[in-house]
């Protein structure tokens, strides 16, 4: 008897899901050894790179498992159907596994596969919608009860060995857990999921005489949840049309989100539907036959949102995806009015996937177009303000002051972006040959990034309501500085907006009191009175924080008054700056005062 035929005896399921799927499974092996030796430290070939490999391996998963989902819709031959899927799994695989290349960014690539998943045996011309509409009913609850039984498997082995570390004494080290949770993750979850993966392509949904409880369960879903809260969320990005249509503004950032998910959910919901569309409610009949026609004025909305941040603050990978959902929405419109009832559902669903994985690597894509826009911002801002002079940092870099806020704020988000793409390499040739170049000295990216922003005077602010732009300062780093005469010393004295409280030390005094109010610091002493605009000192403090060397150090100010020379110390002080309504919230000081008036 034949190894497979005795398989196929003890475990059946396993024996057919190999059979069926046999590069996922390989691909899952694979993933299985790989993950278990990288744990056991017994093999030093992924060190510092276990999550691209991780990942590489998960994209090899789902490709190689659209190509034989692929291979059946078309009755390909097995030999044929592996071949395709080992091309996809591979091609999958290392396209992110060197990324640094490709530009690969992960969630364009798992969203364009798992769609790729979804449609990929069902391409034909003649595909039933509800063959389509029953696969992936049947796909998602694989997918929810392989993780189910992965996680039941992983916490139940985990508690046995708990309990005999607990009852018995013996000593389990923490390295057998996480090769329970890699195994569960690796191929328990996965090989049990591609076992539940529907074998006939073709079975279609059928309604039940009565309905079946999930029938119903659909139906109640769809006919008064779903689709009357798309429809409420219509009517609100309708009204905000008409705002700023009436206002002559232009939408908030965050309506791209908004229209993002509005776009997603209701197309979501329209082909979870489809099926109900002949004995649904009227709101949901309406649904379904409007729904596309109702998308035009979000779409819009999407459009300018869209266009004014990519003027401001240029392309990232998020925006990049706005306009993709928006490209697509747009397309889906123009495929509705020529179609309208003969919409096809893989049509909706594959023309998003094709989209996405376009735009999931290359120049072209979204990470690689995003760092490309980005550095070219970043160059621009450094010439225009004097930072580079032929590519590469000035030998006297400008001061602090002379750079405008804003383009401080820009340069240290374009930097923090670099970071989190695992680009800032990019900008090394700008500090070639200097001694303090930030790569000389570390290879860590959260380091290299805050010596940059520390080196340039650039630093990352919050953003009020009202436009502007939030301030905090903490010098918490030590100070010394010369002082003469007979002086005292106070502190240190808190201030909030309309309140203050003074914290005495047991070398000074305590009758200190100090208040934000009409724009003023004031600061009092018995009958003596320091005054100062808040603003101002707060504007100070922030070119002081874009020093280079002294961002986290105390500040120095003076305020003369007929009471003499009184000098604080700040050590910390948060407010609201470039906005309509400009103002201190709080500040921390050591106060230095004459010992007596002059």
């Amino acid at each position: 008897m034949k190894f497979s035929d005795r398989l196929a005896k003890l475990v059946p399921d396993l024996s057919h899901t190999i059979t069926r799927f046999p590069i996922c499974c390989l691909v899952a092996l694979i993933s299985f050894f790989i993950v278990n030796l990288d744990i056991a430290k017994l093999v030093d070939l992924i060190t510092g790179n276990e999550g691209r490999v991780y990942l590489s391996l998960a994209a090899a998963f789902l490709a190689s498992g659209a190509g034989h989902l692929f291979a059946e819709g078309h009755q390909l031959s097995r030999p044929r159907g592996g071949l395709l899927a080992s091309a996809l799994g591979a091609a999958f695989g290392l396209i992110y596994l060197f990324h640094e290349l490709t530009s690969a960014d992960p969630l364009f690539l798992f969203s364009g596969a798992a769609l790729l998943v979804m449609t990929a045996g069902y391409l034909l011309p003649k595909t039933s919608e509800r063959a389509l509409w029953l696969f992936n009913a049947r796909l998602g609850l694989a997918a929810v009860l392989a993780f189910v039984v992965a996680l039941v498997f992983c916490a139940g082995l985990t508690a046995i060995l708990a309990s005999l570390d607990y009852l018995f004494d013996i000593t389990i080290r923490g390295r057998y857990y996480e090769h329970i949770w890699a195994t569960g993750a690796t191929v328990i979850g996965p090989v049990y999921g591609l076992s539940l993966m529907p074998r006939n392509l073709d079975e279609e949904l059928t309604f039940s005489d009565p309905p079946t409880l999930i029938d119903r369960g659909i139906s109640v879903l769809m006919n008064y949840v779903l689709a009357p809260m798309i429809l409420v969320y219509l009517v609100i990005l309708y009204l905000y049309a008409g705002k700023i249509g009436l206002q002559w503004s232009l939408p908030k950032g965050q309506i791209g989100i908004m229209v993002l998910v509005f776009g997603l959910g209701g197309t979501a919901t329209y082909l979870i539907a489809r099926p109900w569309e002949d004995r649904g409610s009227w709101v949901l009949r309406w649904f379904l036959a409007s729904w596309f026609w109702l998308t035009i004025v979000p779409i819009v909305l999407l459009a300018i949102a869209v266009y004014r941040r990519i003027s401001d603050y240029g392309v990232t990978p998020e925006r990049y995806g706005l306009v993709i959902v928006g490209v697509w929405l747009a397309a889906m419109v123009a495929y509705f009015a020529i179609r309208h009832r003969q919409v096809a559902s893989r049509t909706i669903m594959l023309s998003l996937g094709a989209l996405l994985l376009i735009g999931a690597f290359g120049p072209w894509g979204a990470k690689g177009l995003s760092v490309t826009v980005q550095l070219a911002r970043l160059d621009k801002l450094l010439t225009q303000h004097g930072f580079l002079v032929d590519g590469r940092l000035a030998a006297a870099l400008p001061e602090s002051e002379k750079v405008p806020a804003s383009a401080a704020t820009d340069g240290a988000s374009i930097i923090d972006f670099l970071r989190r793409n695992d680009e800032l390499h990019r900008l090394e040739p700008m500090f070639a040959g200097r001694s303090d170049s930030p790569f000389a000295k570390t290879d860590n990216n959260w380091s290299i990034a805050s010596a940059i922003n520390e080196q340039l005077g650039f630093r990352a602010y919050g953003t009020t309501d009202g436009g502007g732009r939030n301030f905090y300062f903490n010098g918490y780093q030590s100070l010394q500085t010369a002082l003469q005469g007979g002086l005292l010393l106070y502190g240190p004295v808190v201030v909030t907006a309309y309140s203050s409280r003074n914290i005495p030390q047991p070398t000074s005094a305590s009758d200190i009191s100090a208040v934000i109010e009409n724009g003023q610091l004031v600061i009092e002493k018995g009958d003596d009175k320091w005054s100062d605009d808040a603003v101002e000192i707060l504007r100070k403090i922030e070119w002081h924080s874009r020093k280079r060397g002294f961002r986290h150090q105390p500040l120095r100010h003076e305020i003369e008054s007929d009471a003499g020379k009184a000098i604080l110390l700040v050590t910390n002080a948060s407010g609201e700056l470039d906005s309509t309504s400009e103002k201190m919230r709080s500040i921390s000081f050591w106060m230095v005062l004459p010992s007596a008036r002059p």
